[in-house]
């Protein structure tokens, strides 16, 4: 019984979590990079503070320079987090314009985002969608 409740464990985790596993793996691993650094600027943030606050001065420069790297690790980790999430967000954006785009002007216009940006197969399904689309009206016209 208890094996079989571990199988519809992983069935729901692989099933309703990951549906579509090469966007979601990589935003998966994005955060966990995000927060790695995160916490490793926050850790020697914390560490400068505890040695300062015990009044140990031996190593100030040492603290100094921990300090300054801590926090510079922090800084990065927000500007990683804007580029990635302008990375996963851009391309879904840029269809939704493109639709409204399209209810306003009535042209079935093909969508275009850059290469390489994640959520291409949304784009690409889109496209097929907008022909699917323009062939039914053809036809319904004739």
């Amino acid at each position: 019984m208890e094996h079989k409740n571990k199988s519809l464990v992983w069935k729901r985790l692989t099933g309703q979590w990951i549906v579509d596993k090469k966007n979601q793996w990589s935003l998966i691993i994005y955060i966990f990079v995000i927060t790695i650094f995160s916490s490793l600027g926050f850790q020697m943030t914390v560490t400068m503070a505890q040695t300062l606050a015990a009044g140990d001065n031996s190593g100030s420069s040492v603290m100094i320079i921990s300090s300054v790297v801590g926090y510079l690790i922090l800084f990065l980790s927000i500007l990683l987090a804007f580029a990635i999430s302008n990375y996963f967000v851009g391309p879904i954006y840029r269809i939704r314009m493109h639709m409204k785009q399209i209810q306003e002007s009535g042209e079935l216009k093909p969508v275009q985002i850059r290469k390489g940006d994640h959520f291409q197969n949304l784009a690409d399904d889109f496209n097929e969608f907008l022909q699917f689309v323009e062939k039914k009206s053809q036809t319904g016209k004739k």
